[in-house]
């Protein structure tokens, strides 16, 4: 067996240590932790004071946007489309009604 160097000797002993060191962390951890939890509670102090960054809001969807767009029924010349459903544009209406010959000229033939 050959003879260990001096570095070969201070790794072994290094990670000797090492195993020491982590179970001696690993038996302290738990006791350790009730008493910051403990200070931190006793002096108010805030995630933020702590160090801790909030994590940024995210917006709720709301029903209306989880939604699926409907596909559009009617299509005028400058590309605006209704789908038939809310109030009708005004591309569609004559005299304040929903005219039925607008409907007709701007309906978009279904895809079958």
């Amino acid at each position: 067996m050959a003879k260990m160097t001096k570095v070969e000797k201070l790794k072994a002993q290094q990670a000797e240590i090492q195993k020491q060191i982590d179970a001696l962390s690993d038996t302290n951890r738990p006791k350790t932790l009730a008493d910051i939890k403990e200070k931190i509670k006793l002096y108010g102090f805030s995630a933020s004071e702590l160090g801790f960054k909030a994590k940024p809001a995210t917006k709720a969807k709301t029903a209306k946007e989880d939604k699926e767009k409907a596909p559009a029924k009617y299509k005028n010349e400058k590309g605006q489309e209704w789908a038939g459903k809310g109030a009708a544009p005004l591309w569609l209406k004559e005299n304040g009604k929903l005219s039925d010959k607008l409907k007709k000229k701007y309906a978009i033939e279904p895809t079958a």
